[in-house]
């Protein structure tokens, strides 16, 4: 995708600072190992994926909650650094801002614990602005802005993407405002997970292990297989792929072409991921 195309994105849900340890292999049983790196990074799948965005060029406005404390300071300094509009970014007072626990290993594998702490739903003030935007993409953190942010944008039919984790539910109205609903399935046939991905005059897609896919919609549906470039054991994250898939959306890429982009997208991210703050 070029660079440069000047689109606007608004990306709700969470943002997040992971520690993220490397590790040879996740081992079988609880124990103690020596882990090989350390680093930070950007972590949520709105905050991923409006680094992502951003680093394509184009205008990525993030809209989440995180606490007034020294991570969160941090958090705030490096997605600036990358371009991101952290203006509808809300600082919660005396609250922690969201972290994870990650260890992953050479495969690709992944343990992960995340703390969201009590964080309150950002301001709904902000929904027109983001409902203004090219494309949008939310998960469920933050249900009443995405809601509204989502029914704001809607007349103009734009891409208003939805991200589900598996064994996620979210509002029915949110889904039914949405066009394109993403739901994880790393354990499951991405064909069978599609009855449960959303309303059924909404796009589905369900997202499989190594970024294999299968999709259903007013439009048609398809499959596509695993990602070349994934890791062998990498479980599907949801910030670069739902990033790519929007932009590509509202680039005018037809459905095929967007998923496509959007899978080797994630797969090359998984990869070598490129939320490493810039000095750990």
């Amino acid at each position: 995708m070029e660079r440069g195309g000047g689109k606007s994105v608004a990306c709700i849900g969470l943002a997040a600072v992971a520690r993220v340890l490397g590790v040879p292999a996740i081992p079988p049983v609880p124990t103690k190992v020596q882990a090989l790196s350390f680093h930070e990074a950007c972590s949520g799948a709105a905050a991923v994926a409006a680094a992502a965005i951003a680093a394509r060029g184009h205008r990525a406005l993030l809209a989440s909650a995180i606490g007034d404390d020294t991570v969160g300071d941090r958090l705030v300094r490096e997605l600036a650094a990358r371009g991101v509009d952290v203006s509808r970014l809300a600082r919660v007072a005396g609250a922690a801002t969201p972290t994870a626990a990650t260890i992953r290993a050479a495969d690709g594998g992944s343990l992960v614990a995340t703390h969201r702490g009590a964080l309150a739903e950002p301001p709904a003030a902000h929904a027109d602005a983001l409902g203004a935007c090219d494309a949008l993409l939310a998960d469920r953190s933050w249900p009443v802005l995405a809601a509204r942010a989502f029914a704001a944008a809607a007349p103009r039919g734009v891409p208003r993407v939805l991200e589900l984790a598996a064994g996620e539910e979210a509002a029915p109205g949110l889904v039914a405002l949405a066009s394109h609903v993403v739901r994880l399935a790393p354990d499951a046939d991405p064909r069978a997970a599609l009855a449960a991905a959303g309303a059924a005059g909404v796009t589905r897609i369900a997202l499989g292990a190594g970024f294999a896919l299968a999709w259903a919609g007013p439009g048609g549906a398809g499959m596509l297989p695993a990602q070349d470039a994934a890791p062998a054991a990498a479980r599907p994250a949801p910030g670069a792929f739902c990033a790519v898939l929007a932009l590509s959306l509202a680039c005018g890429v037809a459905l095929p072409g967007a998923l496509h982009a959007a899978a080797r997208s994630a797969a090359r991210e998984a990869a070598v991921p490129s939320t490493a703050f810039a000095a750990s």
